[in-house]
């Protein structure tokens, strides 16, 4: 491999690549991350609808968000249809304003 190497780009040049390589190419983690979760995405959604639709949801109050934001998805779920289904105000409790504010409550 290294033959072919020095045969395609010459040594000088393929000791300037390995050394840039090496020292200036930085791997962005979270790049990593979320390319990771985007090829996974498809079998993340089958997973989370079984769950959603076959386990039962409390919390400590009954009128908590997160638990009214599962509560539609299961309906959702259960009916075998997909979000896009649903006009945009049926779905408004999973806006993103209202899940960062359950999110931001759980931490």
């Amino acid at each position: 491999m290294q033959a072919r190497a020095f045969t395609l780009l010459g040594r000088p040049n393929l000791s300037q690549i390995a050394h840039h390589i090496a020292n200036n190419i930085k791997l962005d983690e979270t790049d990593l991350q979320w390319s990771y979760l985007d090829r996974k995405s498809q079998e993340f959604k089958r997973r989370l609808r079984r769950v959603v639709r076959t386990v039962s949801f409390t919390m400590a109050s009954a009128n908590d968000p997160l638990l009214e934001a599962l509560a539609f998805l299961k309906l959702v779920f259960q009916e075998g249809k997909a979000l896009w289904h649903y006009p945009i105000d049926e779905i408004s409790v999973l806006s993103p304003r209202r899940c960062a504010a359950i999110f931001a409550q759980s931490t």
